[in-house]
This record gives structure tokens, C-alpha cells and sequence, in this order.
């Protein structure tokens, strides 16, 4: 999606957790209220009520954010987001990638619960 702002304007939106979930429908709880490589929370899903943990992966200050997130219902995989913020003339342009994290071997075995050795 293409905004018609400067990136200065949209990355508190993505920086500070109460603007971030605001911007994905719901309320984001991070501790400290950071949003920052390692720092962990917690997000509620404004439409359905789905609760997920959130685990940052990474923060690019004014160009990306990226994080893992995924629920207790063991039949929803985890996923991984990033958005990232391109510069465009009188605009900036809002990339989101979403992505399951699909597991095999075993680290799909480990997580199905099956015995090893």
C-alpha cells in the first residue's frame, strides 16, 4: 500500500505498541511498551478476540520492523511479519509480508510430541 506521508510520519507507527496495534486492529502489550529485537508481548485481536504471542525479531529504526507471533491452538502454525517502509515521491510505500512458518524433520517430530531416540 502506498501512503501519502514521509516515513518520519508512519514509523511511530510501527515503533510504539500501542500505535502498532492500533494499526493491526487490536492492542499489542509489550513489555517496557518497546518494541525492539528480543522484547516479547502479547496481541489481541480487535475483530476475533485471538490472542497471540509476540516475539521481535528485528527493528531497522525508520525502514522495518519484523516480528514472530502465533496463538495456544496448536492446529494455527506460528507466523512471521515484516513491514517495511520504502520512500516514494510525496509518499511512502507500506510493505507487509506474512508467512507461515512451516516446521519438518525433527524439529516437526519434536513438536508433535514424538518420542526420541
Amino acid at each position: 500500500m502506498q501512503l501519502p506521508a514521509t516515513v518520519e510520519d508512519v514509523w511511530p507507527c510501527l515503533s510504539e505498541a500501542d500505535a502498532l496495534g492500533d494499526w493491526l486492529g487490536g492492542t499489542l502489550t509489550m513489555e517496557d511498551d518497546t518494541v525492539e529485537p528480543g522484547a516479547t508481548g502479547t496481541f489481541v485481536d480487535g475483530a476475533d478476540g485471538i490472542v497471540r504471542q509476540v516475539l521481535v525479531d528485528g527493528v531497522d529504526p525508520g525502514r522495518a520492523v519484523s516480528w514472530t507471533w502465533w496463538t495456544d491452538d496448536e492446529d494455527e502454525p506460528p507466523s512471521s511479519v515484516s513491514i517495511v517502509l520504502d520512500p516514494a515521491p510525496d509518499a511512502v510505500r507500506v510493505v507487509v509480508v506474512e508467512r507461515q512458518l512451516v516446521f519438518s524433520g525433527p524439529v516437526a517430530m519434536a513438536a508433535a510430541g514424538a518420542a526420541c531416540g
